[in-house]
């Protein structure tokens, strides 16, 4: 799960909601339906720190539909954190090219009903 063996709960940033589809490549940045998702809660000095991972700051993945009732979410640690990305699955093909969360959209989402609170 998405729960760290040391905590009871993990906060995270919503991304996107059921029906959406969420992807990040290196020309286009963090998209939902393909509108670029402008994030300035992101922490700056991370993101200049290894041009080489933005504006991904990781692997570009998708995209992935989101299941209905169901959650895609990242950490605004976005090199450091355990979200959707690293739980997700890729097709051998797609991942052989380091495109990461082309496989079932089920296992790098969070049930809506997981959710037990909000900033």
């Amino acid at each position: 799960g998405f729960v760290p063996p040391d905590e009871n709960d993990l906060v995270k940033r919503i991304i996107a909601v059921g029906g959406q589809t969420v992807q990040c490549r290196a020309d286009t940045g963090l998209t939902v339906d393909g509108k670029r998702l402008i994030e300035p809660y992101l922490n700056p000095t991370t993101m200049m720190a290894d041009p080489a991972v933005y504006p991904c700051l990781g692997n570009e993945f998708g995209p992935v539909k989101v299941p209905d009732g169901r959650l895609w979410v990242m950490g605004d640690n976005r090199t450091h954190s355990a979200d959707s990305r690293a739980h997700c699955t890729s097709t051998p093909t797609e991942a052989q090219k380091g495109i990461l969360c082309t496989g079932d959209p089920m296992t790098g989402t969070v049930p809506v009903s997981n959710v037990i609170g909000k900033a």
